[in-house]
């Protein structure tokens, strides 16, 4: 279990691979913890890959979480 500190809501992580099963479970502890995300996907338009994201952020986080499209392709 991964303990995450509480936080004022300013400030922000940014999370590689966030639409994968383990980033994803980040992005959800980090909202709730009351951080700003900015989730990191190979494709932002891609809705099959970011639809349970947006889920997560519902309820009060929706203003917390961005997506950036990227990777870390070929490391």
């Amino acid at each position: 279990m991964v303990c995450v500190q509480p936080n004022d809501g300013k400030s922000i992580v940014a999370i590689t691979g966030a639409s994968g099963f383990i980033g994803s479970w980040v992005v959800k502890k980090m909202l709730d913890a009351g951080y700003h995300v900015r989730a990191v996907v190979r494709n932002t338009e891609d809705d099959a890959k970011t639809a349970h994201l947006k889920k997560m952020a519902e309820g009060g986080s929706e203003d917390r979480l961005t997506f950036f499209s990227g990777g870390l392709y070929g490391l």
